[in-house]
């Protein structure tokens, strides 16, 4: 093998090793998420719950992911913010009615 075909090997083993450190780095974080979800309100630091802290990546992604992304998504595809799905199992919406959550939600 040529020396360019050694970089080559080289920089594409490279590219794997970040890609599995990426991908165990994201499990670990979804994992210590995970377990502190249960005692997020125990352990608090002044005004901070300490527990919380995982919880403020995936909570600024969720809000990303509304704001930036799905709303203007909406807009294009001719719906306004004020639309939404009913998700209540059972439910149906009227306008002037509003939701109706039929026996099942009550």
């Amino acid at each position: 093998m040529s020396a360019a075909g050694h970089a080559a090997s080289g920089v594409a083993e490279g590219r794997r090793d970040w890609g599995a450190f990426v991908m165990k780095a994201a499990l670990i974080y979804c994992a210590v998420s995970l377990a502190t979800l249960p005692f997020m309100n125990a352990v608090w630091l002044g005004e901070l719950p300490l527990l919380a802290v995982p919880q403020v990546p995936k909570v600024e992604l969720a809000n990303w992911l509304r704001s930036d992304v799905l709303i203007p998504a909406a807009g294009q595809l001719g719906l306004s913010r004020g639309s939404a799905v009913v998700a209540a199992v059972g439910a149906s919406f009227e306008l002037g009615k509003g939701i109706d959550p039929r026996p099942l939600a009550r």
